[in-house]
């Protein structure tokens, strides 16, 4: 029996993966998926095994003779189970650079290494530790802070994350008395410090910094948003898939376009006024999330907090 194409396609579907994703992760244009899928097409077996590890699946289920090696080292799985945010930057990376998912995902290692580098070969404050402690004597000689030895001060913060450094512990814990510490999320921030273009989402001690928050091009998803700061951070936060079906079929009708990102922010909202918070903003200060990324907000303030974020102007 030959590889079932058509349960193929139905599997595809049902999984909400596209040939065009599929394209992407395969660093192909969509005339060679096509083609690929085409009934009348011949396909070589280890191409029946990548197609249908791509979508996490057995090549046995639409070829009950198939034979041949499961061998995954070097296959893209497009069903990897990233977020909607992360998938909103492969998308706008393409968009951007010209630059496919598979392409992305071969950089990924060696940017990351990068950033690992700096954390272990960064050098400690050294000169600035006397310049601490005299400020922590006049701390406390004035009564600004405790007289306890669970005090801590910006260089014992330091101290703190170097010592989970030396543990290779890069991701940092959720300290009791400095919140969230997350030493390769420091570094990537400080990378980006300065840019206008790129800003970070929050990240939490003790996992791997993800997309969720990320501002991967701020004039782009202004362009997209109509420099509505809202739709904007919804877009950074996945909650409108760039990606999608929907958004695509929208692309020549702007106002249309807008109409439906509106809807799904003021949906966004409705879900989370269940639990009588606003959504998370990109917030740096080491406050803990309240509930599944969601933390009490004032309405001003956040709308504030957006434009500083999005570089939009009142009107």
């Amino acid at each position: 029996m030959a590889f079932d194409k058509k349960k193929y396609k139905e599997a595809m579907k049902h999984k909400g993966i596209t040939q065009e994703q599929l394209a992407d992760g395969f660093g192909k244009d969509i005339r060679t998926i096509n083609r690929w899928l085409d009934p009348k097409c011949p396909i070589k077996s280890d191409r029946v095994r990548d197609l249908c590890l791509a979508i996490d699946a057995s090549p046995e289920e639409f070829d009950p003779n198939w034979e041949g090696a499961i061998e995954t080292e070097n296959v893209t799985r497009v069903s990897a189970r990233v977020s909607s945010a992360s998938k909103n930057g492969y998308w706008l990376l393409k968009k951007l650079y010209g630059v496919s998912e598979t392409e992305v995902v071969e950089l990924a290692p060696t940017l990351f290494s990068m950033f690992a580098a700096a954390i272990f070969e960064r050098t400690n404050r050294g000169e600035n530790d006397e310049r601490y402690l005299a400020a922590e004597i006049l701390a406390k000689e004035f009564g600004l802070v405790p007289e306890h030895d669970n005090y801590m001060m910006p260089n014992q913060e330091d101290e703190q994350k170097e010592s989970y450094i030396a543990k290779l512990k890069i991701f940092g814990e959720s300290h009791e008395y400095f919140g969230e510490i997350n030493p390769f999320a420091d570094e990537m921030k400080k990378f980006v410090k300065n840019s206008t273009m790129v800003k970070l989402g929050r990240s939490n001690g003790g996992s791997c910094p993800d997309s969720k928050g990320t501002a991967f091009d701020i004039p782009v998803i202004n362009s997209i948003s109509g420099n509505d700061p809202e739709i904007s951070e919804a877009i950074s936060y996945g909650q409108i898939e760039l990606f999608g079906e929907k958004f695509k079929s929208l692309q020549q009708n702007p106002e249309q376009r807008i109409r439906w990102m509106k809807d799904c922010v003021a949906e966004e909202k409705r879900r989370m006024s269940e639990y009588g918070a606003e959504p998370r903003q990109n917030m740096t200060d080491g406050s803990k999330d309240t509930l599944d990324g969601l933390v009490l907000d004032r309405p001003d303030s956040r709308e504030k907090r957006l434009r500083d974020r999005w570089n939009v102007s009142q009107t």
